[in-house]
């Protein structure tokens, strides 16, 4: 499988400890995710499993990602074939490359002994060509790589693996210097509703210390408005879509690497696939639907570079207020939430420069300020009222009783009609019966007669004043009583006008 004249990649610590716990639960689970954080070399190690064995079927997502996949695996010593079309075919290669559907294009699917789902986040038993896929690759062992083990919808990726292994976590890479801190900037308070604390350019003009980075919206046009915007105060910029062609995204982010281009504006296409070390601010100014989107965003500017001390984070949407900082540990699983969220306490920020760092430094990182710490906030009051909270048809008659007549006690002190209580009551136990002994038969009739001018007012049958009073009372009313008495009604709280 390797080219004996590329030296194989010296592992580092890490990845070699990853790899061997990949092998180990190989010996009893078919199917093994492995999660390596952004910038942590899943390829790498998705490569080093990939030895011994003689035929490997490696799966991208999109079809733009299959050149990528190819070119980085030829890089490590491999050949390979890409399976796809527009690329050149090589099908005695040992590792071959492409998508699900072209993998499986003219009904066979080239054999394998091991199965790599690169960015296994976007797999799942109901996608279109997952059951044909599957069925072909029964004996052969599986093994996903990805960041994020969640899929966008949230939903984990126990379906697939039976088995979770973790490569190394965020504060071991930061710490070894393999991915570099994050610097969160946002508002003092989480008071973003649908909207943002500051505009993007505003907020790059004063945190973004003229960096490279990535700006994600949640639309193409408002993306290009503000590209156009940061282009008019001399900032580079460019935007990335879906609809872009691929020749153009090539361009533009070569620009970007040669340093050309300042900022790529975008609506989640630069969330994968893209290791440009140089990035190092990241504007977010959309609301992640889940952790996992988040992740992905922030771990775009988190790969170390010469120079760069830290990544940026303007945070203009309160995203990191929801997930925490993206350079945080997190718990992964494959069932349940698929990714812990972080704890917003595992943050502080530096009320000297406003810098957000990991609550177990000392002091800020940025600046040096100790921490000051605060008397806890004065809690506020609102007043509101308290109200009883039942347990429906279940609950004990006693308390029935008692709610009933706080109702009725409510309703004779504001003149309101009977009908208010037995719809009030009925919100509270449906379908039950009140005890209305204590109605007085005035107050009977009076309501009867608030139902018949109400339903005279409103066109309908003579016969439906009758027959809401049966639903309420549990009994006819009087045929003394067809003419409306002619008295004030005792009740005016208009609830039947």
């Amino acid at each position: 499988m390797e080219n004996e004249d590329t030296p194989r990649r010296v592992l580092r610590d890490y990845q070699a400890r990853a790899v061997r716990r990949v092998r180990e639960e190989w010996a009893s689970h078919r199917a093994v995710c492995l999660v390596a954080p952004t910038g942590s070399g899943k390829t790498t190690m998705g490569v080093a499993l990939a030895q011994g064995f003689d035929r490997v079927v490696w799966v991208a997502h999109r079809r733009e990602l299959v050149g990528q996949a190819q070119e980085r695996l030829q890089s490590e010593g491999l050949r390979v074939g890409a399976y796809c079309p527009g690329f050149d075919r090589d099908d005695d290669a040992p590792i071959q490359v492409g998508t699900i559907q072209t993998l499986l294009a003219g009904g066979h699917a080239p054999p394998a002994d091991l199965v790599v789902l690169d960015e296994a986040h976007h797999y799942a038993k109901a996608a279109k060509h997952w059951s044909g896929f599957t069925s072909s690759y029964d004996s052969a062992l599986v093994l996903g790589l990805t960041a994020t083990p969640q899929r966008q919808d949230g939903s984990p990726l126990g379906d697939i693996f039976d088995e979770l292994v973790e490569a190394a976590s965020y504060s071991e890479l930061i710490a070894a210097g393999h991915l570099v801190p994050c610097a969160i900037w946002r508002a003092p308070n989480d008071q973003v509703q649908r909207g943002w604390c500051k505009d993007p350019l505003e907020a790059y003009q004063i945190a973004g210390e003229d960096g490279q980075g990535f700006a994600f919206y949640d639309r193409t046009e408002r993306a290009a408005t503000w590209a156009e915007k940061f282009e008019q105060s001399g900032i580079l910029s460019t935007t990335i879509f879906g609809t872009t062609k691929s020749s153009d995204r090539a361009d533009r982010l070569a620009q970007f690497s040669e340093g050309g281009i300042k900022m790529i504006h975008n609506v989640f296409t630069m969330t994968e696939g893209v290791d440009i070390p140089a990035a190092r601010v990241c504007i977010m100014a959309k609301m992640p639907g889940h952790v996992s989107g988040y992740m992905q965003m922030g771990g775009r500017v988190l790969r170390p570079f010469p120079g760069k001390t830290s990544a940026i984070l303007l945070d203009i949407s309160g995203a990191s207020f929801k997930y925490g900082s993206p350079a945080a540990d997190r718990a992964y699983t494959l069932d349940g939430d698929g990714i812990a969220e972080a704890e917003k306490s595992t943050t502080r920020k530096c009320l000297e420069c406003g810098h957000v760092y990991a609550r177990t430094l000392a002091k800020c990182p940025v600046c040096g300020a100790v921490p000051i710490k605060q008397p806890p906030p004065d809690i506020l009051i609102y007043s509101a009222a308290l109200k009883r909270v039942y347990a429906g048809n279940d609950t004990a008659p006693e308390h029935k009783r008692r709610e009933f007549e706080r109702l009725r006690r409510l309703q004779l002190a504001k003149g309101w009609s009977l009908g208010w209580v037995f719809k009030e009551y009925g919100k509270l136990f449906p379908n039950e019966e009140p005890d209305t002994r204590d109605i007085t038969d005035r107050e009977w009739r009076s309501e009867y007669d608030n139902l018949v001018r109400f339903g005279a007012s409103k066109g309908y049958k003579p016969g439906w004043a009758a027959f809401r009073f049966k639903a309420m009372a549990g009994k006819w009313p009087p045929r003394s009583w067809a003419i409306p008495a002619q008295r004030p009604p005792l009740f005016t709280d208009g609830f039947y006008d």
